[in-house]
Parts: structure tokens; C-alpha cells; sequence
């Protein structure tokens, strides 16, 4: 008989059937972690600027040429610079047989630049501009000297040897400013160019004396083989050396004049001597022309558009002084600052008598600082600060070498290897003479290496 009490467990019946339930366990949930009162900051993302575009890129570091020139300590070795040159100048002057030369005019001879427009007027452009090669490297100073013996012996080499050390201070300055991001004072600059002058004097004149010393030869083998009747027959057989010759002076020729802003620089940014600097300028030219050119047009670019900026504050600096000066200085006044110099020069008016003679050469003395000397001191600061700089990139282009990197104290002359070290460990003669192997030490697991 069954009772009527429900049964309170009605999984006994299973348990005892032999089927065993599992038991059921309740799980509280879990409280919610609380929130960190420190939280770490999420780094901001840093903004895509101009230097991450063009950081893989050469041409953009050209545009540095200019910033680099205008620093203070290199526009005023550029200055001394022109003084120095114009006193040797002056010195040639006095040495000429012709009392009424003087610098500028020298220098305008020198540059030629009437003769430089015309080679490149239409016309058989090719032979007009080998003609006027010839002439400024080989003839005119040919001329010069046959005319000029003692100013072309003791001026020539002074002005040369002036130039070689300005431009090897000026680009040894840029150099480190460019490579090392570091400025140089002055004096450690001039002491570099100091301790390479002939390195640097080779390296500028280097090419010129080669081709002088070959023209100079086969103008000799020329009066000796062909003023004779006979000699004129083996001058004929020889004749292939000379046009040998004529084709190393006129490679040597244009290369030089292509690429004679490589040469001082290669020596500032690579310590090394004339030689190597001649290759590596050299090697430039020939491995990469068309890059070349266009860097080079970069560089005349920037130059011409700071170089108006310039010329365009210091005429204003002369203007503006001027202007206000006379304002209400009168008719002395007038004396003394009406005909200051503009373009070079101190003239003196003879009806200016008394102190107002005086005051008038003052001040145009001091005038020819902004007119004349700190265009000049761009100029040639631009000229070896941007040489620098086309050097590296050029570098970079044809040997794949960073732009950073150049000759520092310490290192060997031309490579990037430190003085003193060894190059490689010389076996040990026996086994007691072999260095003991270090401990093993406890291998630290600190993640996956990096392969960037």
C-alpha cells in the first residue's frame, strides 16, 4: 500500500536504480574588478611632419645650404676672407706692370665674365665654350705670368693658398654642422685647415697644375719635333700621343670645372690627402652627372633667391641709415654722406675740407661693411657651405654613405675607423696563451627579438 506522502527527494528513486545524478553547486557571481586609480596613459600620436616624408630622401637637405651659410662664425671667416683677398690683390696690383690696375678689375679679369656670357651665345655653342676653356685655364694664365713673372711667382701662389684654407675651415665648419649636428668654434675650424694646407692646396689647384705641366710638355715635344724637317716625320708617327694628351687635359678640364666645389670638402669631411680627394671628387662627376647637375641647380636656386634677400637688407640697412642722417643735418651733412660708396671704394671729394674730410672717409669706410664686404662674405660662405653639402648628398648617391657621417680627431685618416684599434685578434701561439672561455651565464628569456 502506498502512502499518499509525496516523497521529498525524488531523485532517491534514480539513486537507488543505480543511476547516480550529479550534484548541482550554486557559484555566486564574481564581483567586478574595481577600477585602477592610477590608469596608464596612452602615448599620443605623434603627427606626420615634413621631416618623416622626406627622411629617406637626398635633394631635401640641399635647402639647408642656405640656414647653414648665414650662421655668424662662417660669414665672418668669409669676410676676413675678402679682406685678406683683397690686400693680395692689391699686393698683385703693386707687383703688375700696369700702375693702374686694382683688385676689382683683377678679379673681373680673372672670372671673366664678359667672355663667360659670350660662350654661350648661339652660334657653334660647343666650340665657343672649349675655346673659352682653353683660354682661362691654359692660355690667359699663360699670358699673365709670361707678362706678370713676379706677381704670378709671389701673388698667384698666396692667393691660392688664402682661398685653400678659407674654404677648408668654412666647409670643416659645415661639415661637423651637417654631419654631427655639432658647431665648431672658429679657431678649431682654422686649426683644421691649418694642419691639412697642403692636402687642401693640392686638392684646389691639383688639377690646373696637371694640365698645365701637360700642355706645357707637348709644347715643348712641339717646337722639337716639328720645327725641323726631319724631326717633323717622327713628330708625325707621334702625333696620337698628342691628341692623347689633348684628351686627358680637356677631361681633367671639364671635370674640374664641374666639380671643383668637391674638392676642398672632400678633404674637410673625409681627413684625407690630395689624392684621395681628387678621386672622390672626380668620381662623382663621372658616376652620376645628370644628379649632379640637378643638385647643382638646386643649390644656384636657393642661392639666387637668399642672395637677393641679402643684397636687399643691406642696401636697405645703407638707405635707411643714410636717409635719416640727413634729415635734418643740412648741407654738412650733405657733405660728408652725400656720395658714400655704394659698390666699392672710399672716394673723397676734393671740396670737402676740415673735420667733413675726416668724418666723410669714417664713414664710408664704415659703409663699405654692409655695401660691399657682407654680400661678398655670403657669397663665399655660400659657395663652401653649400660645396659641403652637395659634397654628402653626392657621397651619399654614388658610395651609399650616410650623410652624418665624416672624419672626426680620433679616427683614421679616410675611413670612419677608430685610431688604435685592432683590426682583428692574432692567434695565441700555445693553449696557455688562449684566452679563458667565459662562464656560461643564466639565459634570461626577455621576449622576441627585434628584426627592424
Amino acid at each position: 500500500m502506498h502512502s499518499s506522502t509525496p516523497d521529498r527527494n525524488p531523485g532517491r528513486a534514480f539513486f537507488h536504480s543505480g543511476v547516480r545524478v550529479p550534484a548541482i553547486r550554486y557559484h555566486p557571481p564574481m564581483p567586478s574588478p574595481e577600477p585602477n586609480p592610477f590608469p596608464r596613459a596612452r602615448p599620443p600620436a605623434s603627427p606626420l611632419t615634413l621631416a618623416d616624408l622626406t627622411a629617406d630622401l637626398v635633394w631635401p637637405a640641399l635647402c639647408r645650404a642656405g640656414h647653414i651659410a648665414l650662421r655668424p662664425s662662417r660669414i665672418g671667416m668669409a669676410l676676413v676672407f675678402v679682406v685678406g683677398l683683397m690686400l693680395l690683390l692689391g699686393l698683385s696690383d703693386r707687383l703688375d706692370s700696369d700702375p693702374n690696375g686694382n683688385a676689382l678689375e683683377t678679379v673681373a679679369t680673372v672670372l671673366r665674365l664678359d667672355s663667360a656670357a659670350a660662350a654661350i651665345s648661339p652660334g657653334e655653342p660647343g666650340e665657343r665654350i672649349g675655346r673659352q676653356l682653353f683660354n682661362s685655364l691654359v692660355a690667359e694664365p699663360g699670358v699673365f705670368f709670361r707678362k706678370n713673372p713676379w706677381a704670378a711667382l709671389i701673388a698667384f701662389p698666396l692667393i691660392v693658398l688664402w682661398t685653400a684654407l678659407a674654404g677648408g675651415a668654412i666647409c670643416r665648419s659645415a661639415a661637423c654642422d651637417v654631419g654631427q649636428s655639432v658647431g665648431i668654434d672658429w679657431p678649431a675650424a682654422v686649426g683644421f685647415a691649418l694642419s691639412r694646407w697642403r692636402s687642401l692646396l693640392l686638392a684646389l689647384i691639383g688639377p690646373l697644375l696637371m694640365v698645365w705641366a701637360i700642355t706645357l710638355a707637348m709644347a715643348i715635344a712641339g717646337w722639337a719635333l716639328f720645327s725641323l724637317p726631319v724631326l717633323n716625320l717622327i713628330g708625325g708617327f707621334a702625333w696620337p700621343l698628342f691628341l692623347f694628351g689633348g684628351g686627358v687635359c680637356a677631361i681633367v678640364m671639364l671635370a674640374f670645372v664641374v666639380g671643383w666645389p668637391l674638392l676642398i670638402p672632400s678633404v674637410a669631411c673625409e681627413g684625407t690627402d690630395a689624392v684621395d680627394a681628387l678621386q672622390h671628387a672626380y668620381s662623382f662627376v663621372f658616376a652620376r652627372p645628370l644628379r649632379l647637375a640637378v643638385y647643382l641647380a638646386i643649390l644656384l636656386a636657393q642661392f639666387v633667391l637668399l642672395g637677393g634677400v641679402v643684397l636687399l637688407i643691406c642696401w636697405l640697412s645703407v638707405h635707411i641709415a643714410r636717409t635719416c642722417a640727413l634729415q635734418w643735418s643740412g648741407v654738412r651733412g650733405v657733405e660728408v654722406l652725400g656720395s658714400l660708396p655704394r659698390h666699392g671704394g672710399i672716394p673723397t671729394p676734393n671740396d670737402i675740407a676740415g673735420t667733413a674730410r675726416g668724418a666723410h672717409w669714417l664713414a664710408s669706410l664704415w659703409t663699405l661693411l654692409p655695401a660691399v664686404g657682407l654680400p661678398l662674405a655670403f657669397i663665399v660662405s655660400y659657395i663652401w657651405s653649400g660645396s659641403t653639402v652637395l659634397y654628402l648628398a653626392m657621397r651619399r648617391i654614388v658610395d651609399g654613405q650616410d650623410m652624418h657621417e665624416i672624419w672626426m680627431p680620433g679616427m683614421v685618416e679616410g675611413t670612419q675607423a677608430q685610431a688604435g684599434a685592432p683590426t682583428s685578434s692574432p692567434a695565441p701561439s700555445s693553449i696557455a696563451d688562449a684566452p679563458a672561455s667565459p662562464k656560461p651565464e643564466a639565459v634570461s628569456d626577455n621576449g622576441p627579438a627585434d628584426e627592424t
